[in-house]
Parts: C-alpha cells; sequence; structure tokens
C-alpha cells in the first residue's frame, strides 16, 4: 500500500507526491473519477482509490497548524 498526494494536474497526467517525498507522475485515466490538486489517493498494486477521510484529516491538521502559527 502506498499514500499519494496528488500536488497537481498538467494536461493528463497527475503529478503526485508519495509519502517518502518521490514524485510519481501517473496518467488521469488510471486514477478514479473526481480525482483533483490536494486529493489523496491510495496505491495497491495498481489499483488506485480515493481516501477522503485520510484527505479530511489531513486539511484538518494544515488548517490547525496554520490557525497556531497565526493565533497569539
Amino acid at each position: 500500500m502506498r499514500l499519494l498526494t496528488v500536488d497537481r494536474i498538467e494536461e493528463n497526467i497527475a503529478v503526485c507526491q508519495a509519502e517518502d517525498g518521490t514524485a510519481v507522475e501517473l496518467p488521469v485515466s488510471l486514477l478514479p473519477e473526481g480525482t483533483g490538486e490536494g486529493s489523496i489517493i491510495v496505491e495497491n498494486d495498481g489499483d488506485f482509490q480515493l481516501s477522503p477521510q485520510l484527505e479530511r484529516e489531513r486539511r484538518h491538521k494544515l488548517f490547525s497548524l496554520q490557525n497556531s502559527l497565526f493565533d497569539e
């Protein structure tokens, strides 16, 4: 199992970042419908699935961190 975060989509290629920081380019046609920038994808043996739960958790964590930086 590998987690990928979609950084951006250029034409028909999704540029993703793996957990180890490496960049991964995937054809958009392989990814689930609804995939967009910021989506978190779970890959299992070439099967790709969106993970809305992990995406929500990551966004919440980032917003909390951002708020803590600006709260005084």
